[in-house]
């Protein structure tokens, strides 16, 4: 029973978008939209 002494837990490998600039840029603009639609009304 070594497997139970090292208890190692499953680390979630986060793999980055392809195209994170891309990626940014669209978060970027979603920002920017509900600022311009807060000073509108």
């Amino acid at each position: 029973m070594k497997e139970d002494s090292i208890n190692t837990p499953i680390q979630k490998i986060v793999v980055p978008p392809p195209f994170p600039s891309r990626f940014a840029r669209a978060k970027k603009e979603e920002a920017e939209q509900e600022i311009l639609e807060t000073f509108r009304k």
